[in-house]
């Protein structure tokens, strides 16, 4: 266990691609300290691109005038970092947020990919916890990583 806590990051960042090596930056510095390791930390900083660029392209249409809020928070209670991304962009389809998280795809076969959604699966595919509001013009969508103090990634069963 660590007795260091790193401080809460709050960033507000164009919403452009250049960005993203930005906010990719912040996570490792603000993760280095956690019990994450590169097992937990890669799949986490994929989730927050992927998101980020779906702000980029699918909430504000690549308005670079636009911005996006990123906040970094680490609960130490409850083991848990916490990527939260809010937006005043479109939000997401509710039809997309209610897709089956597993998608039947068909890896071989390319016409079973659907031309929409990935995204989302890769990121839900990536992080433990997602969760997505939308309220008042406000879309915030929070990536969440359960950290396992003292555990070898290979003895965590499920990731």
């Amino acid at each position: 266990m660590h007795d260091w806590v790193p401080e809460n990051v709050d960033l507000t960042l164009p919403a452009v691609p250049d960005s993203l090596a930005t906010a990719s930056r912040a996570l490792e510095m603000f993760a280095q300290p956690l019990p994450l390791g590169e097992e937990g930390l890669f799949p986490l900083d994929l989730a927050l691109s992927e998101a980020f660029t779906n702000v980029i392209k699918h909430g504000y249409g690549y308005d670079a005038s636009q911005q996006v809020q990123l906040q970094l928070r680490y609960q130490p209670d409850q083991q848990r970092l916490e990527v939260l991304l809010t937006d005043s962009g479109s939000p997401i389809p509710e039809a997309l947020l209610q897709e089956d998280k597993c998608l039947n795809i068909n890896p071989d076969d390319m016409e079973s990919w659907p031309e929409n959604g990935m995204g989302l699966m890769f990121i839900r595919a990536s992080v433990d916890e997602m969760r997505y509001h939308s309220q008042d013009g406000q879309n915030t969508l929070t990536l969440v990583k359960f950290l396992h103090p003292g555990e070898e990634p290979d003895e965590k069963a499920g990731g």
